[in-house]
């Protein structure tokens, strides 16, 4: 029975002959009923309904006016055995308040309805939001307007509610931060299922992104598992294992693709063959191969090919013809190119972006300082870190890093490197710190690995490699460790690998390459084994056509389908379709134009 409205009708008992009346007061949530009134309503009841009137019940005196006219007999009024007792008041109390919420977890300026019912002890229930009392055990995280809650700052608040003496049980509000990503490769009709430290998540996808419904507060620890569902399809995940910063997390990355049958098939070739050049897949699936250098020198013109089809189309040339440098995949979706090296041996500091939609580049703000040899890594705030290189002529191998802002296109120098270094991998981890390593400095190969911290601007030192190298690769895995092979070092080419842990800081060996190999390529599969291939070996020499694959759950290396063709210097990019595609490089000082696929 809902309560709504100023008065609710009487209620009335006839219990053993008496008459009980009640009326609802909205304004105190109690039951009253004037003496007065209770004895009007008796008597009308007594005369239309004969009940309830008592032995003494007296048919009224005429008035004054009628006492001249005969009198009409009195109705007979049946005489109950007893008299009554008087009209009693039947009392209806609050008995409890359940207090609910549209979302229990939400995100900063965020906000969730709430709603509070009432029950009383006839058992009826009122819409009690009006009138409640707020109470929150913590301040500054969420403001309740309207019966909405909206969230302020993250934090965990209990929130509860209190009427005529009566409380509600504490509802827990989460406001915090989004945990999610990228979906690469999940067949269509195909659906994702996710694992949270071992608990099934609930998720939003919206085209080739996600997030967790759930919202988490600073210094949540998350291990995100994907797996496919309906149809069979390996996936793995990068950048799964971390915990939750000042901000939103972006960054894991889900791959799905196709069982791997170890082998490589020829792909339709690039229009101009070059090596040095960037590859990078654009969030359309397209792949965008820019700049480079072929057998005169760095090369401005860039092409796009359509996995779909899988045909390549010339798309709008670099402003600037370079090779060495770096491609960046921006939140936007457009590309950022920077750095290299231009006609000659020209250090650049200018820096362009690629527009997926118009296939047109543009200028943007150019570099502090001119570098070839950088590494470049997206941050999660949407900013890019470039690091080291080689300087223009007689600023040799640099220590600086530069920070890219797309929101106002410009660079600033922040906090440099421990160790000047060049032809190093950056790598960023689960943590939000990137992970520098190795290169070659002003003294030789390097052995020193630095971490870079996103939330302090910092660089701190972490633990050295086993083995000094340069020229090599690194591949974030599913687990959160990094896996780095190959390379030069003082000596010659190496064959071995390493993995760090980010949670010790330190780095174990991961066994031994079948080829040592500098200048290859390296790329995490769906199946969650690395594939690396090509490169060069045998002093430099000999350019490689074998690949192989790491196994992170056994740390074991395996044969796999050799490349059609031997190559390095060259690029090697996972699609959405789960296939990796290798494309271009060198072969015997000649530049490549010919494409590979493996699966």
């Amino acid at each position: 029975m809902s309560r709504e409205g100023k008065i609710q009708p009487y209620i009335v008992h006839f219990i053993g002959g008496t008459i009980s009346i009640a009326v609802h007061n909205e304004s105190t949530s109690s039951m009253y009923l004037t003496t007065t009134l209770a004895a009007r309503l008796s008597m009308i009841l007594c005369a239309v309904l004969l009940v309830g009137c008592g032995d003494n019940a007296q048919t009224p005196a005429p008035s004054a006016t009628s006492s001249t006219q005969p009198s009409k007999a009195a109705p007979k009024i049946r005489a109950s055995a007893s008299t009554p007792a008087p009209a009693s008041i039947a009392t209806v109390t609050l008995q409890s308040i359940e207090l609910t919420s549209t979302d229990a977890s939400i995100g900063i300026g965020e906000s969730s309805a709430l709603q509070v019912v009432g029950r009383y002890s006839d058992d009826s229930t009122q819409n009690l939001l009006p009138k409640v009392i707020w109470h929150t055990n913590k301040k500054g995280i969420i403001r309740i307007l309207k019966g909405e809650i909206h969230g302020t700052s993250a934090g965990i608040v209990q929130v509860t509610v209190t009427l005529d003496g009566v409380s509600s049980e504490p509802l827990a509000i989460t406001v915090g931060y989004t945990i999610g990503g990228s979906i690469h490769g999940l067949l269509e009709g195909n659906s994702l299922s996710i694992i949270n430290n071992g608990s099934i998540e609930e998720i939003i996808t919206n085209g080739d992104t996600f997030t967790l419904r759930n919202k988490f507060i600073p210094k949540t620890a998350y291990d995100i598992q994907a797996s496919a569902i309906q149809n069979a399809q390996p996936c793995t995940q990068t950048y799964g294992k971390g915990s939750v910063s000042n901000s939103n997390v972006s960054s894991i990355q889900i791959i799905c693709g196709i069982p791997s049958k170890g082998v490589s098939a020829a792909s339709t070739d690039i229009s101009n063959a070059r090596r040095n050049h960037t590859t990078t897949l654009l969030s359309n699936g397209k792949l965008l191969i820019a700049g480079g250098a072929n057998d005169t020198g760095s090369i401005a013109s860039a092409e796009l090919l359509d996995a779909a089809n899988n045909k390549f189309a010339a798309t709008g040339s670099l402003k600037q013809a370079r090779h060495s440098h770096s491609a960046t995949l921006l939140p936007d979706g457009k590309v950022l190119v920077v750095g290299g090296i231009g006609e000659g041996v020209t250090r650049l500091s200018s820096a362009e972006i690629f527009d997926p939609v118009t296939s047109k580049w543009a200028s943007t703000g150019s570099l502090n300082i001119a570098r070839r040899g950088h590494t470049a890594t997206l941050l999660p705030n949407g900013k890019v870190l470039v690091v080291g290189g080689i300087g223009a002529t007689g600023q040799g191998i640099l220590s600086s890093a530069e920070l890219y802002d797309p929101a106002t296109g410009k660079w600033r120098v922040t906090s440099g490197l421990s160790t000047a270094r060049t032809q190093h991998t950056a790598t960023l981890l689960p943590n939000n710190m990137v992970l520098v390593v190795g290169g070659t400095g002003p003294s030789g190969s390097l052995s020193s690995a630095e971490l870079y911290d996103t939330d302090t601007d910092t660089w701190h030192r972490t633990g050295s490699t086993l083995t000094p190298r340069y020229l090599h690769t690194a591949t974030l895995l599913p687990n959160g460790k990094v896996l780095i092979t190959g390379g030069l070092d003082d000596k010659g080419i190496l064959a071995s690998s390493e993995l760090f842990d980010a949670d010790s800081g330190q780095w174990t060996s991961a066994g031994k390459l079948t080829d040592a190999r500098y200048s290859h390529s390296a790329v995490l599969l769906p199946t969650g084994l690395v594939y690396v291939t090509g490169g060069n070996s045998a002093g430099g020499k000999h350019i490689l056509a074998s690949a192989e694959l790491f196994d992170p759950a056994t740390g074991v290396w395996s044969t796999t389908g050799a490349s059609i063709h031997a190559r390095s210097q060259h690029t090697t990019v996972l699609l959405n379709n789960g296939k990796a595609i290798t494309v271009g490089g060198t072969s015997n000082g000649d530049a490549l134009s010919n494409v590979e696929l493996y699966w």
